[in-house]
């Protein structure tokens, strides 16, 4: 299994000498990913908006408790770890 939400940039030669970067990853979802830059500083910073979607992903796990007053009312806890 791949380790999601690692981004690393790779650059790349191109056959009229120049450099181009590539973002490589796979997204929380499993994704799998590979844009090209032609910059460093854009590659650079698709990388960190990458990461900060991977860290924002993680979903707080909801908490369902019946309280006495009956089946009609639920109140719902975020749990935080």
């Amino acid at each position: 299994m791949r380790r999601r939400g690692i981004f690393v940039l790779v650059p790349i030669l191109n056959g009229s000498g120049t450099t181009s970067w590539m973002v490589r990853g796979t997204k929380m979802d499993g994704t799998r990913i590979s844009p090209t830059f032609k910059t460093e500083v854009e590659a650079l910073q698709e990388k960190q908006r990458l990461e900060n979607e991977a860290l924002n992903n993680e979903v707080p796990t909801v908490l369902q408790a019946r309280c006495d007053a009956g089946d009609e009312h639920v109140t719902v806890f975020e749990a935080h770890p």
